[in-house]
């Protein structure tokens, strides 16, 4: 099978269908090539994009129950507050902005469910590959609701309280995610 060159090729496709040439059976490629149809004109095939060096993954920090535990404690507590500060927030006049606040309200109530859950397991004694699920559940959620909130009105005070609810949320993350 041949490529044609044409215009409506994006970049993307184009990249796709010469990594699928790329991984084709040599022989089936050689087939293709010396096909009979010499008059095609026939889009070279792209080079492979070069290697980047890809850092090593990180690895996470030594485990430390009690202190991921107390830190659990701060975010759990920070996140309750936060919470009922959301939910006394006047709802807002346009109707985007009112769908984004109770959109925030609702990522806000999963966040804090989540974040009890994940103290309860610490509490018990649960180590990071019995958490580390419920972190990670706590990380997407915690971008949905950054992006409820900077489409809802919030005030300046609760915008604070979002911010240092975030950096309790990052002094766990090394224990998971490790440093970078």
């Amino acid at each position: 099978m041949r490529i044609r060159a044409t215009r409506a090729l994006s970049g993307t496709l184009a990249l796709g269908l010469a990594l699928g040439l790329a991984l084709a059976v040599p022989a089936a490629r050689a087939a293709d090539e010396a096909g009979d149809d010499a008059s095609d004109e026939t889009a070279p095939e792209p080079a492979a994009p070069p290697e980047t060096a890809k850092p090593p993954p990180a690895t996470p920090v030594k485990w430390d129950q009690e202190r991921v535990t107390l830190y659990a404690s701060e975010l759990n507590d920070s996140l309750k507050s936060l919470r009922e500060e959301v939910r006394r927030q006047p709802e807002q006049t346009p109707f985007a902005k009112r769908q984004a606040q109770r959109d925030l309200d609702e990522d806000m109530r999963l966040i804090e469910n989540s974040a009890g859950y994940l103290l309860e397991e610490l509490k018990s004694g649960a180590g990071r590959e019995q958490t580390e699920a419920t972190f990670r559940r706590i990380d997407s959620l915690r971008l949905n609701a950054a992006e409820h909130a900077r489409r809802s009105l919030l005030p300046d005070p609760l915008m604070k309280d979002l911010v240092h609810a975030g950096e309790l949320w990052n002094r766990m993350k090394p224990y998971y995610y490790g440093k970078r």
